[in-house]
Protein backbone atom coordinates (compact mmCIF):
# COMPACT_ATOMS: atom_id res chain seq x y z
CA UNK A 1 0.00 0.00 0.00
CA UNK A 2 1.03 3.62 -0.44
CA UNK A 3 1.51 5.71 2.68
CA UNK A 4 2.79 9.19 3.35
CA UNK A 5 6.31 9.26 4.83
CA UNK A 6 6.30 9.12 8.63
CA UNK A 7 8.50 8.40 11.62
CA UNK A 8 6.56 5.15 12.09
CA UNK A 9 8.53 3.65 9.18
CA UNK A 10 11.82 5.48 9.75
CA UNK A 11 13.94 2.36 10.30
CA UNK A 12 12.38 0.53 7.37
CA UNK A 13 12.96 3.54 5.11
CA UNK A 14 16.61 3.82 6.15
CA UNK A 15 17.06 0.08 5.59
CA UNK A 16 15.74 0.47 2.03
CA UNK A 17 18.10 3.37 1.33
CA UNK A 18 21.10 1.45 2.69
CA UNK A 19 20.30 -1.52 0.48
CA UNK A 20 19.89 0.75 -2.53
CA UNK A 21 23.18 2.55 -1.89
CA UNK A 22 25.04 -0.73 -1.29
CA UNK A 23 24.12 -1.81 -4.83
CA UNK A 24 25.29 1.47 -6.36
CA UNK A 25 21.98 1.83 -8.18
CA UNK A 26 20.63 5.34 -8.85
CA UNK A 27 18.06 6.43 -6.25
CA UNK A 28 14.70 7.16 -7.91
CA UNK A 29 12.57 9.15 -7.30
CA UNK A 30 14.71 12.17 -6.52
CA UNK A 31 13.32 12.61 -2.99
CA UNK A 32 15.17 9.45 -1.95
CA UNK A 33 18.35 11.52 -2.30
CA UNK A 34 17.22 14.04 0.36
CA UNK A 35 19.31 14.06 3.53
CA UNK A 36 17.44 12.05 6.18
CA UNK A 37 19.98 12.24 9.03
CA UNK A 38 17.65 14.67 10.82
CA UNK A 39 14.50 12.68 10.13
CA UNK A 40 12.06 15.29 11.41
CA UNK A 41 13.64 17.90 9.14
CA UNK A 42 13.52 15.42 6.26
CA UNK A 43 9.78 14.86 6.79
CA UNK A 44 9.23 18.61 6.99
CA UNK A 45 11.04 19.04 3.67
CA UNK A 46 8.79 16.38 2.08
CA UNK A 47 5.71 18.12 3.53
CA UNK A 48 6.87 21.53 2.26
CA UNK A 49 7.33 20.03 -1.20
CA UNK A 50 3.72 18.83 -1.04
CA UNK A 51 2.47 22.25 0.10
CA UNK A 52 4.65 24.13 -2.39
CA UNK A 53 6.47 25.97 0.40
CA UNK A 54 10.02 27.20 -0.22
CA UNK A 55 10.39 25.50 -3.59
CA UNK A 56 13.64 26.00 -5.49
CA UNK A 57 13.40 27.66 -8.90
CA UNK A 58 12.25 25.10 -11.46
CA UNK A 59 10.70 22.80 -8.84
CA UNK A 60 6.97 22.11 -8.71
CA UNK A 61 4.94 20.93 -5.74
CA UNK A 62 4.63 17.18 -5.41
CA UNK A 63 3.44 14.46 -3.08
CA UNK A 64 5.64 11.58 -1.95
CA UNK A 65 4.46 8.15 -0.89
CA UNK A 66 6.26 5.05 0.33
CA UNK A 67 5.18 1.65 -0.95
CA UNK A 68 4.87 -0.68 2.06
CA UNK A 69 4.44 -4.45 2.24
CA UNK A 70 2.13 -6.18 4.71
CA UNK A 71 5.27 -7.07 6.65
CA UNK A 72 6.07 -3.33 7.08
CA UNK A 73 8.94 -3.39 4.61
CA UNK A 74 9.46 -0.24 2.54
CA UNK A 75 9.56 -1.65 -0.98
CA UNK A 76 9.82 1.59 -2.91
CA UNK A 77 8.68 5.15 -3.30
CA UNK A 78 6.81 7.39 -5.69
CA UNK A 79 6.84 11.15 -6.17
CA UNK A 80 3.80 12.67 -7.89
CA UNK A 81 4.04 16.17 -9.29
CA UNK A 82 0.95 18.31 -9.00
CA UNK A 83 1.76 20.13 -12.25
CA UNK A 84 4.44 20.15 -14.93
CA UNK A 85 6.86 22.80 -16.11
CA UNK A 86 8.71 22.80 -19.45
CA UNK A 87 11.61 20.72 -18.09
CA UNK A 88 9.30 18.06 -16.63
CA UNK A 89 7.39 17.86 -19.90
CA UNK A 90 10.65 16.75 -21.54
CA UNK A 91 12.07 14.59 -18.76
CA UNK A 92 10.45 13.65 -15.49
CA UNK A 93 6.73 13.78 -16.10
CA UNK A 94 4.07 13.63 -13.39
CA UNK A 95 5.22 10.45 -11.68
CA UNK A 96 8.67 9.23 -10.67
CA UNK A 97 8.88 5.84 -8.98
CA UNK A 98 11.43 3.33 -7.83
CA UNK A 99 11.63 -0.07 -6.18
CA UNK A 100 14.48 -1.25 -4.00
CA UNK A 101 16.90 -3.54 -5.85
CA UNK A 102 16.02 -6.77 -3.99
CA UNK A 103 12.36 -6.35 -4.95
CA UNK A 104 12.83 -5.87 -8.69
CA UNK A 105 11.28 -8.27 -11.19
CA UNK A 106 8.59 -9.36 -8.73
CA UNK A 107 5.69 -7.19 -9.94
CA UNK A 108 6.05 -4.57 -7.22
CA UNK A 109 6.80 -1.69 -9.60
CA UNK A 110 3.68 -2.44 -11.62
CA UNK A 111 1.57 -2.45 -8.46
CA UNK A 112 3.24 0.68 -7.11
CA UNK A 113 2.43 2.54 -10.33
CA UNK A 114 -1.12 1.14 -10.41
CA UNK A 115 -1.77 2.51 -6.92
CA UNK A 116 -0.08 5.78 -7.90
CA UNK A 117 -2.55 6.22 -10.73
CA UNK A 118 -5.39 5.99 -8.20
CA UNK A 119 -3.70 8.80 -6.23
CA UNK A 120 -3.28 10.78 -9.46
CA UNK A 121 -7.02 10.47 -10.11
CA UNK A 122 -7.66 11.74 -6.57
CA UNK A 123 -5.43 14.72 -7.47
CA UNK A 124 -7.81 15.37 -10.42
CA UNK A 125 -5.40 14.29 -13.16
CA UNK A 126 -7.16 12.82 -16.17
CA UNK A 127 -3.89 11.75 -17.75
CA UNK A 128 -0.30 11.65 -16.61
CA UNK A 129 3.07 11.78 -18.28
CA UNK A 130 5.85 9.36 -17.33
CA UNK A 131 9.33 9.31 -18.80
CA UNK A 132 12.22 6.88 -18.66
CA UNK A 133 15.56 6.37 -20.30
CA UNK A 134 15.19 4.36 -23.49
CA UNK A 135 17.50 1.67 -22.10
CA UNK A 136 15.44 1.29 -18.90
CA UNK A 137 13.39 -1.65 -20.14
CA UNK A 138 11.96 -2.44 -16.69
CA UNK A 139 10.44 1.02 -16.25
CA UNK A 140 9.13 1.03 -19.80
CA UNK A 141 7.45 -2.36 -19.23
CA UNK A 142 5.95 -1.14 -15.94
CA UNK A 143 4.54 1.95 -17.62
CA UNK A 144 3.11 -0.03 -20.55
CA UNK A 145 1.63 -2.60 -18.12
CA UNK A 146 -0.32 0.29 -16.58
CA UNK A 147 -1.67 1.59 -19.88
CA UNK A 148 1.21 3.79 -20.98
CA UNK A 149 1.23 4.78 -24.63
CA UNK A 150 4.57 5.85 -26.10
CA UNK A 151 4.29 9.46 -27.29
CA UNK A 152 7.80 9.90 -28.63
CA UNK A 153 11.49 9.48 -27.95
CA UNK A 154 13.67 12.57 -27.56
CA UNK A 155 17.31 13.17 -26.75
CA UNK A 156 17.73 15.23 -23.58
CA UNK A 157 21.27 16.12 -22.51
CA UNK A 158 22.63 13.23 -24.53
CA UNK A 159 20.21 10.59 -23.23
CA UNK A 160 17.33 9.09 -25.20
CA UNK A 161 14.17 9.66 -23.16
CA UNK A 162 10.87 7.90 -23.84
CA UNK A 163 7.69 9.82 -23.05
CA UNK A 164 4.53 7.89 -22.19
CA UNK A 165 1.03 9.13 -21.45
CA UNK A 166 -1.45 7.19 -19.35
CA UNK A 167 -5.14 8.05 -19.51
CA UNK A 168 -6.68 7.72 -16.05
CA UNK A 169 -10.10 6.10 -15.98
Amino acid sequence: MLIEPSTEYKNEYIEMLEEWRDTGEHLVPFVLRYDHTDFESFLEQIDNLKKGVGLKVGTVSSSTYWFISQERKVIGAVNMRHSLNDRLLQMGGHIGFGVRPSMLLKGYATELLRQSLIKAREMNHSRVLLTCDKDNHGSAKTIVNNGGILDYVDVVTGTEIQRYWIEIK
